[in-house]
């Protein structure tokens, strides 16, 4: 395989995520009985802002910890976790946010999660597997 500096493989991993997180609220929004009225689920709007956002925070937590690390994806790997984990705290708690959530249904949060998830796994992959190893220093 081949493997790309880090900042061309978090470009791949941005196009990656966004597509990816598009297709899944096009195909999958209709079976969750949330109204296309509600501004969450726009692509062009939060969805896609939040996405671009969170894969360019990724990006550069990946440059530092391979930077400071001895062992970076499995750093990695344990940092995006987390992080995954405490994404998922604004959807589950998403009704408690205000009136604007109101028509999120169940399974509307459920896919607010997926979208997460499959972000996470876009970018874990793609940072760890294409992007170029760090040179050992003796």
């Amino acid at each position: 395989m081949n493997t790309y500096s880090i900042w061309i493989s978090g470009l791949v991993v941005l196009i990656a995520s966004v597509v990816v997180n598009a297709l899944l609220v096009t195909l999958l929004l209709p079976f969750t009985g949330v109204p296309d009225s509600v501004m969450t689920f726009k692509v062009a709007g939060p969805t896609g802002a939040f996405t671009v956002i969170g894969v360019i925070g990724a990006v550069i937590v990946f440059a530092l910890i391979r930077r400071f690390s001895r062992n970076p994806n499995t750093v990695f790997v344990w940092v995006a976790m987390v992080v995954l984990i405490v994404s998922f705290l604004p959807d589950i708690f998403i009704h408690n946010l205000g009136p604007m959530f109101a028509e999120v249904t169940n399974k509307g949060v459920a896919l607010l999660m997926v979208l997460h998830a499959a972000c996470a796994l876009i970018t874990i992959y793609g940072l760890t597997k294409l992007t170029r190893p760090v040179a050992v220093q003796a």
